[in-house]
């Protein structure tokens, strides 16, 4: 049985996220020296991306077993229609975040927590530079 790319990519990321999701249970359980808060933050974290982790696997059992199936989420990958609202849904969400982290770390300055509020502004600046730069290229392709 010869499995398609599409369908080895899906394999892949879904196992790949099954072992990052084990891995954070181990700790969890067995780290040493580590905080309950990070425990339970591991053990959700865990059970997050092995949730996600076992719909992908799933989903690409389903692509190998049934070709028609993985031919017609291939189809639908390249379908011009669908890139379009996946690009609007990333563009949203990405807008979205960006202006609840900046209000997060108004709040946290504003409420006296200016560690927080100084990650945030990092990781808002880090976010626009990246953004920058993935603009830029694409830009450059077209």
């Amino acid at each position: 049985m010869k499995i398609s790319k599409f369908a080895k990519t899906r394999l892949i990321g879904s196992i790949f996220c099954l072992v990052i999701g084990l891995i954070s249970i181990l700790i969890s359980f067995f780290g040493k020296d580590i905080t309950n808060e990070l425990k339970n933050y591991l053990f959700g974290f865990a059970f997050g991306v092995i949730f996600v982790g076992v719909y992908f696997l799933i989903y690409s059992i389903i692509l190998v077993i049934n070709p028609k199936k993985n031919i017609e989420a291939e189809n639908l990958q390249k379908d011009e229609r669908i890139l379009s609202i996946f690009d609007k849904s990333l563009s949203i969400s990405f807008r979205i975040t960006l202006v609840s982290e900046a209000l997060a770390s108004i709040v946290c300055a504003f409420l006296g927590y200016m560690f927080i509020s100084k990650i945030l502004g990092i990781l808002i600046s880090f976010e626009l530079i990246i953004y920058l730069v993935t603009y830029i290229i694409i830009s450059k392709r077209n």
